[in-house]
């Protein structure tokens, strides 16, 4: 089955790649494609897949991928518009072109590519080290208030709460939990 695939690796502590896999079999017309652009149907963004790898196996794997600021504003972008329409379009210089809808793209966008926003990525190497909660409960405070207090259609609203959820992981793995006793 024709899939693209949004995720979020971590290179380093200090570094995330965003990836965006198109993989194509060979009924698709984009089987032979060396490039491709991808974008969000009805958005300007747009970012531009290379081959990887073409086999009988595993068809063509078109990928393209992003680090720090750059990739993410890039990723992002594409994943709002993903995010409005459901719709991927991959299109080749020769024409040939396919589209993806929610069915084919694997998890929710936004979701995968806000993991990998500096600032979320800037805090794992502290959260990994943490040993004492009090500092990680400062620090959910703060992207707490920033979460909940920005406008719901702004991205470092997004960020915000995305960070939220890392430390909230991270005071997990300490024994804690906001909100709930015992």
């Amino acid at each position: 089955m024709d899939r693209a695939v949004i995720s979020c690796l971590n290179k380093s502590d200090y570094e995330a790649e965003i990836v965006i896999e198109v993989i194509v079999g060979r009924s698709s017309s984009l089987s032979s494609a060396r490039e491709a652009q991808a974008t969000a149907q009805g958005s300007e963004a747009a970012v531009t897949l290379s081959s990887v790898a073409n086999t009988e196996q595993t068809g063509n794997i078109l990928r393209w991928s992003g680090f720090k600021r750059a990739g993410f504003e890039a990723a992002y972008s594409l994943a709002e518009g993903l995010d409005t329409t459901g719709v991927l379009r991959v299109a080749a210089p020769s024409g040939a072109s396919d589209t993806f809808g929610e069915q084919s793209v694997m998890a929710k966008p936004s979701d995968i590519v806000l993991r990998c926003a500096p600032s979320v990525v800037s805090l794992r190497p502290r959260l990994t080290r943490a040993r004492d909660s009090s500092a990680l409960i400062t620090l959910y405070g703060d992207a707490n208030s920033r979460c909940r207090g920005g406008s719901g259609g702004e991205k470092e609203t997004w960020v915000s709460c995305a960070e939220r959820t890392e430390i909230a992981e991270g005071l997990d793995r300490l024994g804690q939990c906001y909100g709930k006793q015992g």
